[in-house]
């Protein structure tokens, strides 16, 4: 890569997002991504439609999708023949059981791995890193926190934490929290009761009423929140304030909270104090970040796009 050149920092966290699920968790496959010619990876480029798709089937009525599929026109025509699907589809009557180890159960369930992962870390750091760059002063207060509490590198550059060692970094879980809290990754959810419900407001939606949980307007209201202070996540003893589930909720709530939570906070830590403390990234001037509606994850509408001539390496 030439010194000079633009790089989507979006685009390049997602890569490393997409690598690390389906290589650590979900299919035990590197499909290596984040390699320096930044090739064009199909799989991932799939996983990026079905977001798109998902977004566009939950706000659409289903007879109308339903009919364009039929059809295939619109946003359900499909140019593609896929000889796999087409098998699979017809084997699925002949599945063992539920939880039997058929194609389609492990195909499912190494996709619920890698779509409940492949961005969470990387929207995460997306907006973090945005954030702190609008913002100097957290971002020094976060290196200080970063050069007092980091380890001696055996390599000169990349550092590795335990458990311990990371839950030191309480100003930078404080941050964190405060991005996702204004940015969660899956801004919108939807749940249907499966039998008439009482809500706490008094509401009764019947069996299968669809009911939208706006989590990115929820992170946002000033009645639950108040105004923008990041200090809200440490109390005064300097440990970590953990906030209700049903209160901060870009991980979920209650019994169905998402698994994942405490391994993507050590996952964004990592990295974010590895980039912090070897480099200052400064990003491409007069470029406008606004958040896409194109997909059911919180993407940038244009990517986040840095300088390589200004990333500048500034070892701690």
């Amino acid at each position: 890569m030439k010194l000079g050149t633009e790089v989507d920092l979006e685009n390049l966290l997602q890569r490393f997002d997409y690598d690390h699920i389906c290589a650590l968790l979900a299919i035990g496959f590197d499909p290596k991504t984040l390699t320096v010619e930044f090739p064009n990876v199909p799989s991932k480029v799939a996983f990026d439609e079905v977001e798109e798709a998902l977004l566009y089937r939950n706000i659409v009525p289903r007879v109308v999708w339903k009919m364009q599929r039929w059809l295939q026109i619109g946003e359900e025509k499909n140019d593609q023949f896929d000889l796999l699907t087409v098998f699979m589809v017809e084997e699925e009557g002949s599945e063992m059981s539920a939880f039997g180890k058929s194609d389609k159960f492990l195909r499912d369930k190494a996709y619920s791995f890698i779509a409940a992962g492949k961005d969470t870390i990387s929207i995460g750091l997306t907006w973090f890193f945005w954030l702190i760059a609008t913002h100097p002063s957290v971002e020094t207060k976060i290196l200080e926190e970063i050069k007092a509490n980091s380890p001696t590198s055996s390599d000169g550059n990349l550092v590795s934490f335990t458990v311990e060692e990371l839950n030191k970094f309480v100003y930078l879980h404080a941050t964190l929290c405060e991005t996702l809290r204004l940015y969660p990754p899956v801004p919108v959810n939807n749940k249907s009761p499966i039998q008439s419900e009482i809500l706490p407001s008094g509401d009764r939606p019947g069996r299968g009423t669809r009911i939208f949980i706006s989590v990115y307007s929820m992170g946002r209201k000033e009645e639950i929140w108040g105004k923008d202070y990041l200090e809200r996540w440490i109390s005064e003893s300097g440990k970590i304030i953990h906030k209700p589930s049903y209160m901060f909720i870009p991980f979920g709530a209650g019994a169905r909270v998402c698994l994942g939570k405490d391994l993507s906070f050590k996952q964004m830590k990592t990295v974010a104090i590895n980039v912090l403390r070897n480099y200052q990234v400064e990003f491409v001037e007069n470029q406008t970040v606004s958040v896409s509606s194109k997909s059911i994850a919180l993407h940038t509408e244009n990517g986040l796009m840095y300088s390589t001539a200004v990333l500048k390496y500034v070892r701690l």
